[in-house]
């Protein structure tokens, strides 16, 4: 019978090699379908689940967990946010932990890690939000949808920095303002 320092040590690997293999499939798919998020409260300390399904560049469709359940940040939906956040950038810090170990041990070989920058949100823009009708959890879910559009405005004027006026012209009038 193992142990629970055992037991313990072999579910600290199984979640690396988990967190690895979600990081590799959101780095590299097309964009997230849905994101679902989920609250509570365990004896006093604040957990959240968040998954995604999201689409592939081949067009399949399989589930990335950012983790089934983790110890968030705070109970707030700012914290939240931030606790998502976090877990997405524990997932860009392993590709590139990932790459820089490849890259020492084989300098001559192309590891095909995608680049950490394929984990993005933005990647939910056309996707939903999938969560309970608590008000808490609403408002997660529109602090997520406002930190989505806030990035994708941000790239889409980092894009048009130089532009004339007769360069956005040709576009409807939606896009224009």
């Amino acid at each position: 019978m193992p142990t629970d320092a055992t037991i313990m040590n072999m579910r600290i690997e199984i979640g690396l090699v988990s967190d690895s293999m979600n990081a590799l499939v959101l780095a590299r798919c097309k964009r997230i379908i849905q994101l679902g998020h989920d609250g509570t409260d365990v004896n006093g300390i604040a957990v959240l689940a968040a998954n995604m399904v999201v689409e592939l560049v081949n067009g399949d469709q399989t589930e990335v967990m950012l983790r089934g359940c983790f110890v968030a940040k705070g109970k707030t939906s700012q914290l939240e946010l931030e606790s998502v956040l976090s877990a997405l950038q524990r997932f860009k810090d392993l590709l590139t932990k990932w790459q820089e170990t490849h890259t020492t041990m084989f300098p001559d070989e192309d590891s095909g890690i995608p680049h950490p920058d394929g984990i993005d949100l933005k990647k939910l823009l056309s996707g939903s939000l999938m969560s309970d009708n608590a008000a808490a959890a609403l408002k997660t879910s529109k602090l997520i949808v406002e930190h989505v559009v806030s990035e994708v405005d941000e790239m889409i004027m980092e894009s048009s920095e130089g532009m004339t006026n007769e360069d956005f012209d040709g576009l409807p009038e939606h896009i224009r303002d």
